[in-house]
């Protein structure tokens, strides 16, 4: 099967941005990553994502995706890991003034 990624976004004062990711390379989240950590080199992530908010704050997230093959390393090579799969489920709710997360 293909890659396929599905992303809608709709922004204003309050904004959503939904995905539904198939066979998904992990090696395009490099991009979004931190410089300081561990970086996918290879594998592939399956599922859906969904993330709101107000302005620049999270409101709440949902993930619920699938990993398959995952490799990642950092530049020295001290934390690396390869043939990684498993599934990822992720809540996160604005409680309070923090995030409460459960995973």
């Amino acid at each position: 099967m293909g890659e396929r990624w599905q992303v809608d976004a709709r922004w204003g004062d309050h904004w959503e941005v939904m995905a539904d990711i198939q066979n998904g390379s992990m090696a395009y989240t490099k991009s979004w990553l931190p410089a300081n950590i561990p970086t996918p080199s290879a594998g592939s992530v399956s599922g859906k994502l969904h993330l709101s908010g107000s302005g620049t704050k999270l409101l709440s997230a949902d993930a619920d995706l699938a990993l398959a093959n995952l490799a990642f390393s950092d530049a020295s090579g001290l934390h690396a890991g390869e043939k990684i799969s498993g599934k990822i489920t992720i809540k996160a709710r604005q409680a309070r003034g923090d995030m409460a997360w459960q995973g």
